[in-house]
């Protein structure tokens, strides 16, 4: 009997850790909980076991050299485009860490000071493709698609 009830909390667990990472306020979190799982929580029982959990929302529990390896990926995957909320976004999402946006600011700010100036004067940059590979064919298609298109409007 002691298993099913350990199997209902590590499941209960791992919803409300899923909800929780995905950014939801409590209020929704209790709601959703509710509604789709059949789980009725007080908002007091809630943040007690976030608590035991280890969940917390802006905790500084990760060290900052693993924090700036990162954000570096983050930046390098998304070819410098990302601005700050976009990569603290995504590091509560797929990494499941929970820092301040400013110190998320802070770090990329040091690591792509090149990358931060031209997002403050809304600059983009092209696209450059080093082999003739299936991003430039669809690149490549767009552009024509629309050029085409743009002729054919005036």
């Amino acid at each position: 009997m002691a298993n099913v009830g350990e199997a209902t909390s590590t499941e209960e667990m791992e919803l409300i850790s899923h909800y929780f990472h995905l950014g939801y306020e409590y209020e929704v979190i209790l709601e959703f909980l509710k509604q789709y799982h059949d789980v009725s929580l007080s908002m007091r029982s809630l943040k007690r076991r976030l608590r035991e959990y280890g969940l917390r929302r802006n905790a500084n529990d990760v060290d900052e050299p693993r924090l700036r390896n990162i954000i570096r990926s983050e930046l390098r995957c998304s070819g410098g485009s990302l601005g700050y909320r976009a990569v603290w976004y995504s590091l509560r999402l797929e990494h499941k860490v929970h820092v301040p946006r400013r110190l998320v600011a802070e770090i990329i700010r040091e690591l792509d000071p090149e990358g931060v100036q031209n997002r403050r004067r809304r600059r983009l940059s092209r696209r450059k493709y080093t082999k003739f590979g299936p991003n430039f064919c669809w690149h490549f298609f767009w552009t024509v698609c629309t050029v085409l298109l743009m002729s054919l409007m005036s």
